[in-house]
Parts: C-alpha cells; structure tokens; sequence
C-alpha cells in the first residue's frame, strides 16, 4: 500500500465509524421507546456514545488534511459541489459535523423541545447517510480503478457503516 493514500483511508473507514456509531444510537433510542421506556433513562443511555461520534468524525477530517496536497488549500475542495463527488463528500462531512454537533449540544444541555432535538437528530442522520453516499460515489467515480467502479462500492461502504452495530433484542 502507498503510504500516501493512508489519509484517505484513515477518514473513509473513521467516517463511516461516527455515522456507524450515530445510527446506532437512532436504533437504541427507537427501540427504547418502543419499549415504553423513560426518555430520560434512553437519554442516560445513549449520551455517552455522542461523546464518540462527534470526536470520531473531527479525527477523520484530521487525517483528510494530511491527504491534501497543501492543506492551506483545504477550501478549494469545495468549489465543485455540483460536478465533483469529492466536493460532495467534503460538504456533506461538513453538514453531518455541523447537524451532529447542534444536536448533540441541544441533548446535552437540555435546549429546545425533545421534538425539536429529535428532528435535529434524524437531520444529522440524513446528513450521515449522505456523507456515507458521497464517499461511496467519490471512489465508484474513479473509472480507471475497476475494483472502485463497481456497484459493491455502494454495499461495502454502507456495510461498512453498520457493521459493528450491536443487535437490538427484545428482553
């Protein structure tokens, strides 16, 4: 492997971990509730794992900087949101930090109504499953690389997202 693509990698597999990780709390939180359980003991439940999610993501971007040629360049990257998948995929990382980050403050710090955390929430997990997508459609874009241009990409790289999610069972 070249060591310089490492960056790249570092922040596909840690990015798809944090949304990994914010989907599973979704699950915990709709099972929860389905279960007739306490808000408070679902929130008790999962605000810790916000403590990852967010840190996961930041830790991703860190590793995209070193893949940058110059990294004082960082935000030509996004000139292209319309033509170009990585544009895409650097834009909707940014969406997912920003909803991900207002979420979580509002849970931790008690603001606004649970309806309104609850849509910021399921807005942080559209933005995730979009950042998921873009990664995905920035390497089935490379032509050139037929193991990248392949529609596995799509099922590997959202696998990939959910692998580690635990089952949720019925007690």
């Amino acid at each position: 492997m070249n060591v310089h693509e490492l960056p790249m990698i570092l922040f596909t597999v840690i990015g798809q971990m944090s949304v990994g990780a914010f989907w599973v709390l979704g699950v915990i939180h709709v099972y929860g509730y389905s279960k007739k359980m306490s808000p408070q003991v679902v929130d008790r439940i999962t605000n810790t794992g916000l403590y990852a999610a967010g840190p996961l993501l930041v830790l991703g971007f860190v590793a995209a900087f070193f893949h940058l040629g110059d990294p004082l360049n960082a935000l030509n990257t996004l000139r292209h949101v319309g033509s170009s998948w990585q544009s895409r995929e650097i834009a909707s990382g940014i969406a997912y930090g920003v909803c991900g980050f207002a979420f979580a403050s509002s849970q931790w710090f008690g603001w606004f109504s649970r309806g309104v955390r609850q849509v910021l929430a399921a807005l942080t997990a559209l933005a995730g499953f979009l950042l998921v997508a873009t990664m995905a459609g920035t390497y089935y874009s490379v032509e050139t690389i037929p193991a990248w241009h392949h529609p596995a990409v799509w099922v590997f790289f959202f696998g990939s997202a959910i692998w580690a999610s635990p089952q949720v069972v019925d007690t």
